[in-house]
C-alpha cells in the first residue's frame, strides 16, 4: 500500500496535476493561463529514497483505479464549466407585435375516416445567424444551442373539412440579444396539429408547410394513413404522432382508400 501511495504521488507530480487543476480553474474564471503540459525528464528525489530506483507502477486493478482517479481529477473542473454555462440567463426574445409579411393559410381535409375536434396551429422560428451567439468557450466547449421560439396561431373553422389561419414570416424581432451582433430570426415552418377528439392517447396528425412555399403561394399536401385515426391499434407510444409524407410516390404500395390528405394552401394577406 505504501508503494502504491508513493507511486500515486509520483504520477501526480510527473503530470503536474495540481498546476493543471489550478490553471483550469483560472480558465473557468476567464483568466488567460498557460497549462504546463511539459513533462519533467526525471523523477524528483523527494518521491524516492536517495539512490533508490523509482517505485514500481501498480498493476491490474490498482493501475486502473489510479488512472481513473487521474482522469476524474482532470474532468471535474470541465464539468463545472459546463454546469455554470447552463445557468446563464436566457435573453428575453421578443415577438413582433406588427408583422408585415402575412399569409392566410387554408387547411383542407380530404378522405379522412372521421372528424377532427382538435385543430391547433404553430409557427417555429430559429435564429439563422449563428455568428451572433456566444462562443463555445462560454458553453463548456460546445456550440451554443440555436435559439428556437414557437408561436401558436388559431385555426378558424369554416366547415368539418376546412379551416383558415394567419401566419407570418417576420414573427420575431431581430436584435442584438447576446452583445455580439444582430440575431436574425427565420421562420422554419408553419404546422397544424389535429386530433380526433383531443384525448391524450389519440394520434396527433402534423402536416406542415415551409416558408419557401408560403412566399411562392404554393399548396402543400400531406398524405397520412387512415388506420392511424383515431389511434393505430398497435401504437406503442402514449402520444403517437404522424407527420405523413408529401411525396405520394413514396407510398405507392398503398391504395388511395388507405390514405387521407391534409392540404395547406397559402395566400398573401394584408397586415
Amino acid at each position: 500500500m505504501r508503494r502504491h501511495r508513493s507511486w500515486m504521488a509520483w504520477i501526480r507530480n510527473r503530470f503536474q496535476l495540481p498546476a493543471i487543476l489550478v490553471a483550469l480553474q483560472q480558465a473557468q474564471a476567464g483568466i488567460h493561463v498557460h497549462i504546463p503540459w511539459r513533462l519533467p525528464s526525471h523523477v524528483p528525489s523527494g518521491y524516492r529514497r536517495a539512490g533508490a530506483p523509482p517505485p514500481e507502477p501498480p498493476k491490474g486493478s490498482d493501475m486502473r483505479r489510479h488512472l481513473t482517479w487521474i482522469c476524474l481529477s482532470l474532468l471535474l473542473p470541465l464539468s463545472a464549466c459546463s454546469s455554470s454555462s447552463s445557468e446563464k440567463t436566457v435573453p428575453d426574445f421578443k415577438q413582433n407585435p406588427n408583422p408585415k409579411q402575412v399569409y392566410q393559410l387554408t387547411l383542407t381535409i380530404a378522405n379522412a375516416p372521421g372528424p377532427f375536434a382538435s385543430v391547433e396551429g404553430f409557427m417555429q422560428f430559429d435564429v439563422g445567424t449563428p455568428e451572433c451567439l456566444p462562443p463555445p468557450r462560454e458553453n463548456g466547449g460546445h456550440l451554443w444551442p440555436t435559439p428556437t421560439e414557437t408561436i401558436p396561431f388559431v385555426w378558424t373553422r369554416v366547415s368539418d373539412t376546412q379551416y383558415t389561419g394567419v401566419v407570418y414570416i417576420d414573427g420575431m424581432i431581430d436584435e442584438d440579444y447576446y452583445g455580439r451582433g444582430m440575431c436574425r430570426w427565420k421562420l422554419m415552418q408553419a404546422r397544424a396539429a389535429l386530433k380526433a377528439t383531443g384525448a391524450k392517447r389519440e394520434t396527433r396528425f402534423v402536416p406542415n408547410i415551409y416558408p419557401e412555399k408560403l412566399i411562392a403561394q404554393q399548396a402543400e399536401s400531406t398524405y397520412l394513413l387512415r388506420e392511424d385515426y383515431p389511434r393505430y391499434s398497435e401504437a406503442a407510444s402514449e402520444e403517437p404522432v404522424s407527420y405523413g409524407l408529401t411525396d405520394r410516390s413514396k407510398m405507392a404500395h398503398l391504395r388511395d382508400d388507405e390514405l387521407f390528405t391534409i392540404t395547406l394552401t397559402p395566400k398573401a394577406a394584408t397586415p
